[in-house]
């Protein structure tokens, strides 16, 4: 089978990233670009979990307002997938967070992110990633 070209997968979400840390560091010149950039990627993926939030309530049935409420389509899409899926999800987007805390690299917490969800949404097994320990 093919493998994942994580760098594609990631791509897009590191292109924002960069334009919101061009404007955390507008608001704060004293903030490293590397600060900024994570302050951004950051940003995104707890956008990213609001949706999986959403399609997990959509899937299981909970009746409330989406947080995404302006794009339904991208959390009906996500609710497709399984349940156990959708936690998944969540638990990488929540590891990705927490590596950038500790000072990660950007693009290696985001590829590793991106490889995972790739393989979770084809069912294909991944080695426990190594920025977990630690």
């Amino acid at each position: 089978g093919r493998g994942f070209a994580t760098h594609a997968l990631a791509a897009p979400l590191l292109a924002e990233a960069r334009q919101l840390a061009e404007r955390v560091a507008e608001r704060d010149p004293d903030v490293s670009d590397t600060d900024a950039l994570r302050t951004g990627t950051r940003a995104l993926l707890r956008t990213l979990a609001d949706f999986h939030v959403d399609a997990l309530r959509q899937k299981v049935g909970f009746a409330s307002e989406l947080i995404n409420a302006d794009q339904p389509e991208v959390v009906e899409r996500l609710a497709r997938g399984r349940p156990t899926s959708i936690v998944a999800g969540l638990r990488r987007l929540a590891e990705a967070d927490a590596n950038l805390g500790r000072n990660v690299h950007v693009e290696l917490a985001i590829g590793t992110l991106f490889l995972h969800l790739a393989a979770e949404t084809r069912s294909v097994p991944i080695p426990s990633s190594p920025l977990a320990a630690g």
